[in-house]
């Protein structure tokens, strides 16, 4: 009987030794299932805030590149006033000896009421081209749709609309009128 108890006595033993042990594995397993949670949680947060500086880089490029261009569109602009200071001091230095050739710059009003009263593509495109150096680019979209209007298959007016849209920060729609002008 003796024996009996003392193999009764490793038996509970080795019971609740098998039940810590599970015990045991069930902790270490929550605690695994724990830390992976919170890593993938923070990996998430992590994707969530790449996206949003992703976002705010492209952004701030667009706004880079549409800053860009007008300064372009200036110094453009700068460089033929100098050409043209250039030109009118050589005439003034060596006048010319048999001819007076003189040429008057574009008015906008005579041009616009030239157009009015002889409508032509030339010079709305021109209008839409004059406005869009001028930088403004909502009269420069006004004249290169009438100049669409007149051809439908102008190019220049679908690419002097898409500066003036892109001048204006509507990048998406500027976009889709130049891959239709890429179409063309």
């Amino acid at each position: 009987m003796y024996e009996l108890e003392k193999a009764y006595k490793r038996y509970l033993k080795k019971l609740w030794f098998k039940r810590i042990l599970f015990a045991l594995c069930g902790i270490f397993f929550v605690a695994c299932g724990i830390l992976f949670w919170e890593k993938w949680q923070e990996k998430k947060e992590l994707s969530l805030k790449a996206s949003a500086e992703k976002r705010a880089l492209e952004s701030k490029i667009d706004q880079a590149k549409i800053l860009q261009e007008k300064q372009k569109l200036s110094t453009q602009k700068l460089e033929r006033e100098k050409e043209s200071l250039k030109e009118e001091l050589e005439l003034l230095q060596n006048p010319p000896q048999k001819f007076i050739i003189t040429s008057n710059a574009l008015n906008l009003a005579n041009l616009k009421k030239s157009f009015y009263q002889n409508p032509s593509l030339e010079k709305a495109l021109k209008l839409a081209e004059l406005y869009l150096e001028a930088k403004d680019y909502k009269k420069s979209i006004f004249w290169s749709l009438k100049a669409n209007e007149m051809d439908t298959n102008s190019k220049q007016s679908l690419l002097l609309f898409a500066k003036a849209k892109e001048a204006l920060g509507e990048v998406m729609e500027a976009q889709k009128v130049y891959e239709l002008y890429e179409a063309r």
